[in-house]
């Protein structure tokens, strides 16, 4: 059976396969981009030697491009963390 559509398949089951195995494709590549950062950074597999050069490349900055995004992400918090502990921290004055 599988996700793969046969000639013998019913036309419902052909309408559930094909969404199925579009959806599992965007899943699976998803997936081995996350196992490949994962192992960039562990010590047991960090060369990538599995890999190609161009993929080993790709890969590096995808986990750059991600830990900027992180940090960026963090700095923000903090930023708009101080702005409100400053707007919060203000005298309010009273008008008589």
């Amino acid at each position: 059976m599988g996700t793969k559509q046969s000639p013998d398949d019913l036309d419902i089951v052909k309408d559930i396969k094909e969404p199925t195995a579009q959806d599992l494709n965007k899943r699976c590549v998803n997936d081995k981009e996350s196992l490949y950062m994962a192992s960039a950074v562990d010590p047991r597999f960090k060369n990538l030697y599995f890999l190609s050069e161009t993929e080993v490349a790709e890969i590096c900055r995808r986990l750059i491009e991600a830990v900027v995004a992180e940090i960026q992400k963090q700095n923000s918090r903090r930023t708009k963390s101080k702005i409100i502990k400053t707007i919060n921290q203000r005298p309010t004055s009273s008008h008589h």
